[in-house]
């Protein structure tokens, strides 16, 4: 038909369920990579804080945190001033253009990986 154009697609159903099998190690590696740019912006003072950073992995999801129960107090209270690091050490690398790269390189890795 004139003026109608239209594109194919074929999904390989082998390769769809191993990319969702490896949907959560692909999040975690991500995560990781946020984790490793928000311990060189973390305040230390006794370095709790810092060694209380984490990484969950779901099924198909991960979370980048830290454990110890004032990490919120000390992100969250920018109008402190900090020796080392600062407030927002969690959230800022989440808005870092290069922090988001190496996040996606990473999934991406990992799901490359799955498919060889």
């Amino acid at each position: 038909m004139p003026g109608k154009s239209s594109i194919r697609l074929k999904v390989n159903r082998g390769n769809l369920k191993r990319m969702q099998r490896r949907a959560g190690p692909a999040a975690r590696a991500g995560a990781e990579e946020l984790l490793r740019a928000s311990l060189e912006q973390v305040p230390v003072d006794t370095g709790r804080l810092k060694n209380s950073g984490t990484v969950s992995e779901g099924r198909d999801e991960a979370a980048a945190g830290y454990s110890e129960a004032y990490a919120m107090y000390v992100h969250e209270k920018t109008w402190v001033s900090h020796p080392s690091g600062k407030a927002k050490f969690l959230e800022d690398p989440v808005y870092d253009g290069g922090v988001q790269k190496a996040m996606l390189e990473a999934a991406g890795d990992v799901f490359s990986r799955a498919l060889k």
